[in-house]
């Protein structure tokens, strides 16, 4: 099985490109990897809490809803299965959806 590449738009020495590929935990279970590494729960962990505190400081509550609206975006996302038009419109993210995400299934 092969995996599956998102890849953007960057300067060739910096390429992005992210696989899915199987993992060897049973039937379905699949490893994200990231420019060659895969990445774990703790870097995601890492990565979500930079992105969240630096949409507290560019975002701050009480008037925004700072790095809770990453986190809302993100249970969105996972309670419909995918990244849709209607969600990224929600959160005002419509014209950065990459059109090469497809759900994983």
């Amino acid at each position: 099985m092969r995996g599956q590449e998102i890849s953007k738009t960057v300067p060739e020495d910096m390429a992005l490109t992210i696989v899915f590929e199987p993992g060897a935990k049973g039937p379905g279970d699949m490893k994200v990897i990231w420019n060659g590494i895969q990445v774990t729960f703790m870097d995601m962990a890492e990565i979500v809490n930079q992105l969240c505190k630096n949409e507290d400081i560019i975002y701050p509550k009480p008037k925004y809803r700072g790095g809770q609206m990453l986190i809302d975006f993100m249970q969105e996302v996972y309670d419909n299965g995918e990244i849709t038009d209607d969600i990224c419109q929600r959160y005002r993210l419509g014209k950065y959806k990459p059109n090469a995400l497809t759900k994983i299934s």
